[in-house]
């Protein structure tokens, strides 16, 4: 139950960015052209069925890629600061593509030439750069000076096991690796169509190859799914022999008692007074079994768990879950039997 939960939150959690409905389409051949790059842009765009389209380096949202601790810098900056920025080399548009809120400044501007010296960076840059307000404020990035237009929203562009990172984004045209669509989520195969045709007009020499952002982003916690599936494959085969084990023993509780409930019966207990004696000692045992149970279990989620920057709680809700499933199939599974005995003629 806690992975499954883990899971649901992880893939339901808000990451600063909209991942649905996003196609990535790698690079290639004429591509690398931008004149070619513009052609297709406008192209897609006349289509109702794409709401935005841009260009960014091979670090996409998923995985940034390339960072550097040395290379990006300001005036203020310590010697000693050693941590590392992540690099997200875009054209224009990405922001818009992916609905990053822009806090304060301004996104990279199509009629400024001038936005190639300039970065746009996230809340924790900011706080890192530590200065009073970054917007306008003179950085450096691999040599090339210039300021700070924006300040973004922070946003997860790796995976929940770690914490939001500094990210600089710089408009770097030449740099582009990944074509970024955007679908209206309105005739999802007609569109995956026009662009594979409006692709092989400009690029006729490559393959359309394409991939979804969310199913990118889902594949990172393919071990967590993987562990999901066996537990519960695991839990299942479990209570199964639980269940076995209840049961025979149940029969044979049954049946060496059955001098003792003929005797009950013939004293005046009544059915359900002789099937609650039966199911009481068993519901006894799969309590302390519970009870030892919690602690181990509580242990060994939280050390799962830990892996995770964001992860969920484990209230006591899951716990008295369980405990109550536990009980429940403890009564089901040895009810037959103290059905059975307690409906016996008492003669027989």
């Amino acid at each position: 139950m806690v992975v499954q939960e883990q899971l649901n939150y992880l893939k339901n959690k808000d990451l600063g960015y909209n991942k649905d409905n996003v196609v990535l389409v790698p690079i290639e051949g004429t591509l690398y052209n931008s004149d070619v790059r513009s052609q297709l842009k406008s192209k897609l765009l006349d289509n109702p069925n794409f709401v935005n389209v841009a260009y960014s380096s091979e670090s996409t949202l998923i995985n940034s890629g390339t960072s550097t601790a040395s290379g990006f810098s300001w005036p203020e900056k310590k010697s000693e600061l050693g941590t590392n920025f992540n690099l997200l080399f875009v054209e224009h548009d990405l922001l818009e593509t992916y609905n990053i809120e822009l806090l304060t400044g301004r996104s990279f501007d199509p009629d400024l030439a001038t936005d190639s010296m300039h970065v746009i960076i996230n809340e924790q840059t900011a706080k890192l750069m530590n200065v009073e307000d970054p917007v306008d404020h003179t950085v450096t990035l691999w040599g090339r000076k210039g300021r700070i237009i924006g300040i973004i929203k922070n946003f997860h562009f790796s995976s929940l096991h770690s914490g939001i990172e500094p990210l600089v984004i710089s408009l770097r045209p030449r740099n582009s690796q990944v074509l970024n669509v955007r679908l209206s989520g309105q005739n999802t195969q007609e569109s995956l169509s026009f662009l594979e045709e409006s692709l092989r007009d400009v690029n006729p020499n490559y393959p359309f190859e394409y991939r979804f952002l969310d199913e990118t982003y889902e594949a990172q916690y393919g071990s967590e799914t993987v562990i999901s599936t066996l537990g519960k494959y695991f839990a299942g085969v479990a209570i199964f022999i639980s269940l076995l084990g209840l049961f025979g023993l149940a029969s044979f509780a049954a049946e060496q008692r059955t001098k003792e409930i003929g005797v009950r019966k013939v004293l005046g207990a009544s059915a359900l007074s002789i099937m609650l004696e039966m199911v009481k000692g068993f519901v006894l045992l799969v309590s302390l079994g519970f009870i030892i149970a919690i602690p181990i279990s509580y242990f060994f989620t939280e050390e799962w768990l830990g892996a995770f920057t964001y992860r969920i709680d484990i209230g006591m809700s899951i716990f008295i879950i369980a405990g109550f499933a536990s009980l429940l199939i403890t009564i089901l599974t040895i009810g037959y039997h103290a059905i059975r005995a307690a409906n016996v003629n008492p003669v027989k």
